[in-house]
């Protein structure tokens, strides 16, 4: 019929992409991601583009409606 369980909730057998991300984030491979991303994002060159994107993404939000 439909997806998951039987009984109408989701199924345990496959983890959902929540789980699957924080278990990323808590395994070396996603703490060393981590800690690269935020000594990146501590520059502020990178700051200011991030900032121009973020503006960026939310003109055109606002145009489209």
């Amino acid at each position: 019929m439909g997806l998951g369980a039987p009984d109408g909730g989701y199924s345990r057998t496959m983890p959902t992409l929540m789980q699957r991300v924080m278990r990323f984030l808590n395994s070396p491979n996603g703490r060393r991601v981590v800690e690269v991303g935020r000594r990146e994002l501590s520059k502020p060159a990178n700051q200011e583009k991030l900032r121009r994107l973020a503006s960026r993404v939310a003109s055109s939000r606002t145009r489209r409606r």
